[in-house]
């Protein structure tokens, strides 16, 4: 697997080819990402970091008719190879990683659609990612995107995460939807919730650490909090990672998914993006 590592003073990161993923990134010496230990294979979706859903967010939705059954979860931006365009040093901003990904006859296999999708890495004080899709085609594209994050905590049980208060929730594990009042809301238990028609930035603070972590987020209206969550001695929800690794991770997703799916003219962008801000509790 293509690897690029990037450093910007007291800022690092890892990069994979493969789907633009952002593996790593650290400042001052502590992960801000989680990053399972399973084994990396080509082709198979990397689990933690920030991996990118694209063209859908989850199974393909049934309204995209230009999608085919055939179309993997969450897309297949995040297991295809991007073209690394540059790598580049802003003296203020930090080090900036831009690569590309456009539609081939292997992607029409997925979605018939032509398209052009650049992503912008900005690794310096803050993390910052710019996700930019164009439309190629001839008519209309429907779509959704999303950085799928998984951020690093001490453990998720002594977590907290405020920013959502008021917005709209859909709860995949109950099955229903509500108006979010739990501000801080805290985790116990299987976690699988969106957050739609809201740009409001979330924040986790982690008294383990001694930190919060700030997600901020642009042209995005949806925010997804997920974990998996298992119970001792039992094996975790999902097969790549371990127990004791379940406990290190919380997803908080920005992007436009569900009711806030995005559509786009011929020749024109839309552009979403997010910045991660690190400071000491």
């Amino acid at each position: 697997m293509n690897l690029l590592d990037v450093e910007f003073g007291d800022s690092k990161a890892v990069v994979a080819q493969q789907g633009a993923h952002l593996m790593k990134w650290s400042i001052k010496g502590q992960d801000v990402l989680f990053l399972a230990d399973a084994k990396r294979v080509r082709g198979v979706a990397i689990r933690g970091g920030v991996p990118v859903s694209f063209p859908w967010f989850g199974p393909r939705r049934a309204d995209f008719p230009e999608g085919s059954d055939l179309s993997p979860n969450h897309g297949f931006a995040r297991i295809s190879l991007w073209h690394l365009r540059s790598v580049k040093v802003d003296p203020v901003r930090g080090a900036l990683v831009t690569l590309e990904f456009k539609s081939t006859p292997d992607t029409k296999r997925f979605w018939r659609v032509d398209f052009s999708i650049t992503l912008e890495i900005v690794i310096g004080k803050t993390l910052q990612m710019r996700l930019m899709t164009t439309n190629t085609s001839t008519g209309t594209i429907c779509f959704e995107a999303a950085f799928h994050t998984y951020f690093g905590v001490s453990d998720v049980t002594n977590i907290q995460l405020t920013g959502l208060a008021g917005v709209k929730c859909f709860d995949k594990n109950l099955g229903k939807e509500y108006m979010e009042s739990r501000d801080p809301m805290t985790f116990d238990g299987v976690c699988d919730r969106i957050y739609t028609g809201s740009s409001d930035t979330c924040t986790i603070i982690d008294p383990g650490l001694g930190r919060r972590v700030i997600n901020r987020k642009f042209g995005s209206r949806s925010t997804v909090v997920w974990h998996p969550w298992t119970e001792p001695g039992r094996s975790p929800n999902q097969s790549d990672i371990t127990f004791e690794e379940s406990r290190r991770f919380l997803c908080v997703e920005t992007g436009n998914i569900t009711d806030d799916w995005t559509a786009i003219a011929p020749g024109e962008t839309n552009e979403i993006g997010l910045e991660v801000e690190v400071q000491p509790i």
